[in-house]
């Protein structure tokens, strides 16, 4: 299976630390929510197509809570 390799980033305090995935299986799409590996939740803001300096190219994603959203993970 062909993964899609990606890199998380936020600058929210609190969040920063988390390990976020950096594989996925499909292109992520805006709007969509990412969990860090202890379970934090945040939603995907912008992403942008970028290039390493080797010429590899990665996306480059940028997590952000959802303004007047709220997500109850108990509901999955």
């Amino acid at each position: 299976m062909n993964e899609i390799i990606g890199v998380c980033h936020t600058n929210l305090d609190g969040y920063k630390t988390e390990k976020w995935p950096n594989r996925f299986c499909c292109k992520p799409i805006e709007g969509e929510v990412v969990e860090s590996s202890s379970g934090k939740i945040l939603h995907i803001v912008r992403i942008k197509h970028a290039q390493r300096k080797d010429g590899a190219p990665f996306l480059f994603i940028e997590l952000w809570k959802s303004k007047g959203y709220f997500y109850d993970k108990s509901r999955d």
